[in-house]
């Protein structure tokens, strides 16, 4: 059942109803309330100050970036892209890629033996048993045992 609200001596039946008449979606203006705001400002009527959101300062090869974002920018590079690589351990400078990633996950040298055959690489492997490559390697990144990384067992 929806609880009536009341914004500039006005009464609507529901949050939705206030935010039809005011133009405003109903989603934005429940998200705006959950963060604190007033039901004036939520609903657009009553400026609110918009905290400027800052990012952290990088620095890169001696540069001052002011942000992760800056930085892809100036070097072409996607900035979700930096930044996922960086959420999963990479260096800002791998992220960039201006340096190698230390811990580089491509395993061509990985010798592979499945159900007694076997393979001088992980790429031949995945070829005879018609998986990608990129799903079996992201497996065995993520400690998967190989015969399971090939879907051999559980």
């Amino acid at each position: 059942m929806s609880k009536s609200i009341t914004i500039q001596d006005h009464t609507f039946p529901s949050k939705k109803a206030a935010a039809e008449h005011f133009g405003v979606s109903e989603a934005t203006l429940r998200s705006r309330l959950r963060r604190g705001l007033t039901k004036e400002k939520a609903l657009g009527l009553v400026e609110h100050e918009r905290k400027a959101r800052t990012g952290n300062e990088i620095d890169i090869e001696g540069t001052l970036f002011s942000s992760v974002t800056e930085a892809a920018n100036h070097y072409n590079i996607n900035p979700r892209t930096v930044m996922s690589r960086m959420e999963n351990g990479q260096s800002a400078e791998a992220a960039l890629g201006i340096k190698p990633n230390k811990e580089n996950t491509f395993r061509p040298h990985i010798k592979v033996e499945l159900e007694g055959v076997a393979y001088d690489n992980l790429k031949l492997a995945c070829e005879k048993y018609g998986l990608a490559y990129h799903t079996v390697n992201m497996r065995i990144s993520r400690g998967w045992p190989i015969e399971r990384a090939f879907g051999l067992t559980q």
